[in-house]
C-alpha cells in the first residue's frame, strides 16, 4: 500500500494519541515538521513553476541575426547554421533580440546629460514571479542582517546607548524586509 503524505501525517497524529507521552509528542513533531516542510516544497514548486513560465514567455520571443550578414532575423540559431551550410565544430556570431512591440517615450524630467522618461504606448516585460523571487532574496537579505545584529546584541558586542540605537535599526530592518516583500505582490 502506497500512502500519500497526508495520510501519514494524519497516521502519525492518530498513533500518537495511543503511545507514551515521549513518544506522542515526537510523533506529533515530526507530523507537524513534516507538513511545514510538504506546504514549503509545494510554495517552491509553484515559484518554480511560474519562474519557468516566464523564462519560456521570454524565449519565445526572441530572434536571431547572423551577426556578418544582419539583413533577416531567423527564429533560432539552428536556422542560421542551416542556411550557411556550417559543418561540424564550425562557430557563427549570433546577435539576438527580443519579438517585442515598439514602445514609445516621453522626456517628463531633463537636466545637464539625463533624462527621465515616462511610457506613453506600448507595454513593459511584465515577470511578476521573477519581481516577486527577486524581492524575496532582497528581503531575506535585509534579514540576515537583521539576524546578526540581534546575535551581537545577544553576545553583549554591543554596550550602553549603542543597544537601543541598534534594536532600533532592527525594527527599521524588519520594516524594510516586509516593505520589499509587499512592493513585490502590488
Amino acid at each position: 500500500m502506497e500512502w500519500t503524505n497526508e495520510q501519514l501525517i494524519e497516521t502519525a497524529r492518530v498513533v500518537a494519541k495511543y503511545e507514551g507521552e515521549k513518544a506522542a509528542q515526537l510523533l506529533n513533531e515530526l507530523a507537524t515538521r513534516f507538513d511545514c516542510a510538504l506546504a514549503a516544497t509545494r510554495t517552491a514548486c509553484a515559484q518554480r513553476d511560474a519562474l519557468a513560465a516566464e523564462n519560456a514567455g521570454m524565449k519565445s520571443k526572441l530572434m536571431f541575426w547572423d551577426a556578418e550578414s544582419p539583413e533577416a532575423p531567423y527564429d533560432t540559431p539552428e536556422e542560421i547554421a542551416e542556411a550557411w551550410a556550417l559543418n561540424y565544430n564550425e562557430e557563427i556570431e549570433v546577435q539576438v533580440a527580443a519579438r517585442l512591440p515598439n514602445r514609445v517615450y516621453r522626456v517628463c524630467e531633463s537636466w545637464d546629460q539625463q533624462c527621465k522618461l515616462e511610457l506613453v504606448d506600448g507595454v513593459d516585460v511584465q515577470t511578476p514571479a521573477t519581481d516577486a523571487f527577486l524581492a524575496e532574496v532582497r528581503a531575506q537579505g535585509v534579514e540576515m542582517v537583521t539576524y546578526r545584529l540581534k546575535q551581537f546584541i545577544d553576545d553583549g558586542d554591543f554596550v550602553g546607548d549603542e543597544v537601543p540605537l541598534i534594536a532600533g535599526c532592527i525594527d527599521v530592518a524588519a520594516d524594510m524586509a516586509a516593505q520589499i516583500r509587499q512592493g513585490a505582490a502590488l
